[in-house]
């Protein structure tokens, strides 16, 4: 006598893959920054008359070189010196790896916001051990002189002070 064949029943349960979904939805409109980020100015303290203006313009400045007028009129040329450029292949290591580490919270239905945010922070530090490297075109000796030292991208402290980091919600759209 021939058997009737038995057919097999499957449930999946989708709940998991359900907060996966909801979670990589929460992730796609947050983005982390860093660098002059806080649009911080100067203030009426500075030492050499940039009242006013933010420090984000200075960085510029530094970053690609630039042409000056000193107090008494005189064209000062600010070579290039590209330290936010030169930090971009560490900080895309550092995201890279950051991917890595986000997508491992969200797969274990962990928290990933203290993730990105420490991924920001990491990205922040490739831009302060890039300016530590201090390899860029040196300052003139009229500029250590008046500054005491050959310290590039320092004289204030404002401009290494107001390097900052974030993770940010906003929309972004897909393409």
């Amino acid at each position: 006598m021939a058997t009737q064949p038995k057919f097999l029943n499957v449930t999946l349960d989708l709940t998991e893959l359900r907060k996966l979904k909801k979670n990589l939805n929460k992730l796609k409109v947050y983005h982390n920054e860093w660098g002059w980020i806080d649009k911080a100015k100067y203030t009426a303290m500075d030492q050499h008359g940039r009242k006013g203006m933010y420090v984000a313009q200075i960085a510029f400045s530094n970053e690609y070189g630039d042409v000056i007028q000193s107090k008494d009129g005189k064209s000062i040329n600010i070579p290039a010196r590209p330290y936010f450029f030169q930090s971009i292949p560490e900080a895309v290591k550092v995201n890279k790896q950051g991917v890595f580490d986000i997508a491992l919270e969200l797969l274990n239905n962990r928290p990933w916001l203290p993730t990105m945010n420490l991924v920001a922070e990491k990205s922040m530090k490739t831009l302060y051990q890039s300016i530590w490297k201090q390899n860029m075109t040196p300052l003139s000796p009229k500029t250590v002189d008046i500054k005491g030292n050959s310290y590039q991208w320092e004289d204030t402290g404002v401009l290494m002070g107001t390097i900052r980091y974030k993770t940010t919600k906003a929309k972004i759209k897909d393409n």
